[in-house]
């Protein structure tokens, strides 16, 4: 171990050609010109590791009766490496300069949503096949809506029967509402993984363009919105995610939603654009997965701020919306005979079988709500978390942008407080909360960009060519 702890010494530290190529990246690339504060990463280094042993302890030392990954907290993590994924990583590095370098991604929002596409694309690439990258998320286990969506005769059938069937359907299926499956079968051409791969990744990468939309609405210019929209682009969570997954395309309609509540905001009048924006975001994600209630309790938790300040616009919109939601699902139910409430409430049984987690299994209770945490930290990056934690200009983003993003935070927290993510997953499952994450380092020093960019690409990178993390 010493003699390995030298040999790291001298190539970093004493080696001239790698100190040249640091000193390259420095002064030629500018990405190290201002360096981000390296002990911060040692400090979250410092607490995943700990959780890991508390973890191991808990499983192995205590046998205590708890369903958590052994590699906390990666609630889905199957190692794998190959040549051709190192190959790919490679590529996609050297990508991720060239795009940067040359500003090539902000000479249009074309250039910048091509730029972000073919980033996603290489860097799931790395997992070293066209197989795993692109029908291995979709087929690889039982439990996923696929094997459901091939199953249907008649669509109709399915909305009618729902209700009725719906835990009898598999594990994901069953926690959500029919419009998952439908999303499947609408995607599924000729019962082929590969087509719901292509047009999930393709409908996922539209969130870069809304992100790049979102910053300029919160007073951003052109070149720093664009400079967030492709960072979004290489952040783990999304980028591991935004192909083949249904969790990504559910992302789009939620940024949509984000994206209208800022513009009712920022403009404190009820504007047509901002709650059509906002009514279509939350009627999709509801369709979609009952994770909708998030949304629901940020609005609930901003109109009661507003209100408190004497501002009534969020309240206003937040009665529309509800009420066309009302609409919407009495319709369907007189329709289609699909009960939305009961869907929820039995998918909420099927969720936590054993009643609240806390008095079911306190110690997995306590250790899964810590996993849950850990993981969307871990798969946000830990160069955007020492960009936050180094943050010292906070007092220069707008108070508006720093109550919605607490408002979002605060929703969450109380998600897992009352049992809800009992098996992890979170970086996939609650992608959504990372726009909100990135809207605190909106005010981010330009001098930083390039690193922070390229140590959130390298870290992406490498977690595709060393683990697989579809569940």
């Amino acid at each position: 171990m010493i003699q390995l702890i030298l040999i790291i010494y001298k190539i970093f530290f004493i080696d001239k050609k790698v100190r040249s190529l640091f000193h390259l990246l420095r002064i030629r690339y500018n990405y190290f010109e201002k360096p981000i504060l390296w002990q911060t990463y040692c400090k979250f280094l410092s607490v995943w590791l700990i959780s890991l042993i508390i973890n191991l302890l808990c499983r192995k030392l205590f046998h205590l009766d708890i369903d958590t990954p052994s590699i906390f907290p990666f609630s889905m993590f199957y190692f794998h490496f190959s040549i051709t994924g190192l190959l790919f990583f490679l590529l996609f590095m050297m990508i991720i300069h060239i795009v940067y370098q040359t500003k090539f991604y902000q000479k249009s929002i074309m250039a910048l949503w091509l730029s972000a596409l073919i980033m996603i694309v290489t860097a799931n690439l790395i997992q070293g096949s066209f197989h795993l990258t692109f029908v291995e998320p979709i087929i690889a286990e039982k439990v996923s809506y696929y094997y459901d969506a091939v199953n249907i005769v008649n669509w109709h059938n399915f909305i009618t029967s729902f209700n009725g069937i719906q835990a009898g359907l598999h594990t994901h299926s069953m926690t959500h509402p029919p419009g998952a499956v439908l999303l499947y079968l609408i995607c599924m051409l000729n019962k082929s993984a590969i087509s719901i791969s292509l047009l999930f990744t393709i409908i996922s990468s539209f969130s870069i363009i809304l992100i790049y939309y979102i910053f300029k609405e919160i007073g951003l210019d052109n070149n720093k919105s664009y400079f967030f929209a492709l960072l979004y682009s290489v952040i783990p969570s999304f980028n591991i995610y935004a192909l083949a997954s249904f969790d990504a395309v559910v992302l789009v309609f939620m940024n949509l939603f984000l994206l209208g509540l800022i513009k009712i905001i920022k403009k404190d009048n009820l504007t047509p654009i901002g709650l059509m924006l906002m009514s279509a975001g939350i009627l999709i994600t509801s369709a979609l997965t009952f994770a909708v209630v998030f949304i629901f309790g940020v609005l609930m938790f901003l109109s009661l701020y507003y209100i408190s300040k004497k501002k009534t616009v969020i309240f206003i919109a937040s009665l529309i919306i509800v009420f066309l939601e009302l609409v919407f699902y009495f319709l369907l139910y007189k329709i289609l005979n699909f009960n939305y409430l009961q869907s929820f409430v039995l998918a909420t049984k099927l969720e936590n079988p054993h009643g609240f987690l806390l008095s079911a299994n306190p110690a997995q209770y306590i250790l899964s709500r810590i996993e849950d945490m850990l993981e969307i930290l871990i798969f946000i990056s830990l160069p955007v978390l020492v960009a936050i934690r180094d943050n010292k200009t906070y007092k220069n983003i707008k108070k508006d942008i720093m109550i919605i993003s607490i408002t979002a935070f605060t929703v969450l927290i109380i998600e897992f407080l009352t049992g809800a993510y009992r098996t992890g997953e979170t970086a996939r499952a609650c992608v959504f909360i990372i726009t909100y994450i990135i809207l605190l380092i909106s005010d981010l020093d330009s001098n930083i960009y390039g690193q922070v960019i390229v140590l959130t690409a390298l870290q992406t990178g490498l977690m595709q060519l060393i683990g697989n993390y579809y569940w």
